[in-house]
């Protein structure tokens, strides 16, 4: 009898050893689940711009980046319009503007008087093509950079995608 009962005895704490073993395993895999769900995640957030870009560079007609680059641009323009003046206390004897595409006098015009009302002074300012950005600007005044670029908004998206 005394033999039954500790072979009982040893089959529930190995039953019992069981059970807390496979709720650490069924843990330990939930766990590594969420992490790799995180990864993915993570990896995915950083892709997805850079698939769009090559999306975008694939199938948009140059005319059509053309019409995405105005309106980024005027959007530039305005946004340095509603920047406060006391954010434009950069000292630089000179600014760049990267463009997609060669600027249209109006336009560059529009985003260098809005720089130059910000500043308090005009300074010249160096245009370069960067057909990378695929459409938009950036206005670059020493550390204060304005990013109004396609590739600046797919990646913002991006970062958002992670966020949600």
């Amino acid at each position: 009898a005394r033999a039954a009962e500790d072979a009982e005895k040893t089959r529930a704490e190995g039953v019992e050893n069981a059970k807390l073993e496979a709720e650490r395993i069924v843990k330990a895999a939930a766990g590594a689940k969420d992490k790799i769900r995180e990864e993915i995640t993570v990896e995915k957030t950083r892709e997805a711009p850079k698939l769009a870009l090559r999306i975008f560079k694939e199938t948009l007609s140059e005319k059509a980046k053309a019409v995405i680059h105005e309106e980024l641009v005027k959007e530039v323009a305005g946004r340095i319009k509603g920047i406060e003046k006391s954010r434009f206390s950069v000292k630089v004897k000179k600014g760049e503007l990267a463009s997609a595409f060669s600027l249209k006098k109006d336009d560059r015009d529009a985003i260098l008087a809005a720089v130059f009302d910000r500043l308090g002074e005009r300074i010249p300012f160096e245009d370069k093509e960067e057909s990378g950005l695929i459409a938009g600007i950036v206005v670059k005044l020493g550390s204060l950079i304005i990013d109004g670029s396609l590739v600046n908004r797919l990646k913002q998206v991006g970062e958002g995608l992670g966020k949600e």
